[in-house]
C-alpha cells in the first residue's frame, strides 16, 4: 500500500488479494493501520469505487476528504472515478 500513489485509489482485490483468506488478512491490515498517515489505507475502496462507511479513521466523509484533499475525483458522492484515478496494478 506504501507504492499507491497521489490521485490514485486501489481496490482489495488489486492490493495482491487472490484468496478470500489472504483478503480478510488485508482489509484488517487496513482497518488497525497503526501508521494512517504514513499508510495510505484511505486509498482502497470497494470493487465499484465506492467508499467504506466503516473507514476506520472518521468514517466515509472523512475517507471522501482526503480522498479529495489528494484531488481524486469522484462519479457521485460515494464513488471514485475509478476510470481517472484508478492505480495501475503492478507498478
Amino acid at each position: 500500500m506504501l507504492k499507491l500513489l497521489i490521485f490514485r485509489c486501489t481496490r482489495c482485490s488489486e492490493t495482491g488479494a487472490h484468496s478470500d483468506h489472504f483478503l480478510l488478512h488485508i482489509n484488517n491490515a487496513l482497518h488497525s493501520n497503526p501508521r494512517p498517515g504514513v499508510v495510505p489505507c484511505h486509498r482502497v475502496v470497494f470493487a465499484d469505487g465506492s467508499i467504506c462507511e466503516g473507514f476506520a479513521f472518521g468514517g466515509a466523509d472523512a475517507q471522501r476528504a482526503l480522498l479529495e484533499d489528494e484531488g481524486v475525483t469522484f462519479r457521485d458522492d460515494t464513488h471514485v472515478d475509478l476510470d481517472a484515478c484508478r492505480w495501475p496494478a503492478g507498478l
